[in-house]
């Protein structure tokens, strides 16, 4: 006779949220996710219970300590369904796709690109690839936002990672990307 352990536990009591069902919580979520969630911030706390749909139960955190608290100290913590989402597009071995030991080395690596000094570095790099987007919009033009955002996030990424200032260079090697 085999015993399961996890049985023996108890179900972790989730926080309150709302009652609707989940696909009418998941619409209202889509539609307008800030008011959404400060709606249920208001009703239910800093930490409610939604129940979505593809997602099951997901429990949010509005209070700023909570998240970082959450995210900085917890081994616990299951990468779950939203990076299973996102594997196909960053990889496996990403710091969105990793946990405990592998994430921490990760992000100390990863740290110092991200500080406020180097970012402000990156200030023109990010204004001079939307200004190239936007020279290629034309007036009565729809522009499908998301492959905008994509091209310009592409051509930054061009040129903080590989150096690629040329314009020739950077058409280059987003052709090989895409």
């Amino acid at each position: 006779m085999s015993t399961d352990s996890s049985l023996d536990e108890p179900t972790p009591r989730l926080p309150p949220g709302p009652r609707t069902p989940a696909v009418i919580q998941t619409v209202r979520l889509i539609r307008d996710p800030d008011g959404y969630l400060r709606k249920c911030q208001e009703q239910y706390g800093d930490a409610i219970t939604l129940r979505l749909i593809g997602f099951g139960s997901t429990v949010c955190f509005s209070d700023r300590e909570a998240v970082r608290q959450i995210f900085s100290e917890s081994d616990a913590l299951p990468i779950g369904p939203v990076a299973n989402v996102i594997r196909d597009i960053v990889g496996e071995h990403s710091p969105t796709q990793v946990d405990g030991d592998a994430h921490r080395r990760l992000r100390r690596l990863l740290a110092p690109l991200f500080m406020a000094k180097v970012v402000e570095g990156y200030l023109p790099v990010f204004a001079r690839a939307a200004e190239r987007e936007f020279a290629t919009w034309r007036p009565g033009e729809t522009i499908v936002l998301r492959e905008a955002l994509q091209r310009v996030t592409l051509d930054q990424i061009v040129e903080i990672a590989f150096g690629f200032t040329d314009a020739a260079d950077r058409r280059r090697m987003a052709e090989a990307v895409d």
